[in-house]
């Protein structure tokens, strides 16, 4: 589930990274809903990157000294997910 302190009017891009080959990724784009889930992942340990695209250009923009703009909000989530094969991963969130 993705949370925030103020309502988020952009989309929001949620990354699964495998830590172990990092051409396996899963992209969740979320425009009106707060709740995702990813179906089909291989098994393995994973990184979820998520950020808000302000600009809505579909990647992350981390923002330039000139002239300046500061980076898109972005959220690592802490722990690496371990999943596995026909299992649920629950109780994730995304916190900007």
């Amino acid at each position: 589930k993705v949370t925030g302190d103020k309502e988020i009017s952009a989309p929001v891009y949620i990354i699964l990274i495998n830590n172990s080959n990092k051409f396996i990724t899963y992209t969740k784009k979320l425009i009106d809903t707060k709740d995702f889930k990813f179906e089909e992942v291989l098994e393995g340990g994973y990184t979820l990157f998520s950020f808000i695209d302000r600009n809505e250009n579909g990647s992350f923009d981390n923002g330039n000294y000139i002239p300046y703009s500061g980076s898109e909000k972005f959220f690592i989530f802490e722990e690496e997910l371990k999943i596995k094969g026909n299992w649920e991963t629950d109780n994730v969130f995304i916190n900007f």
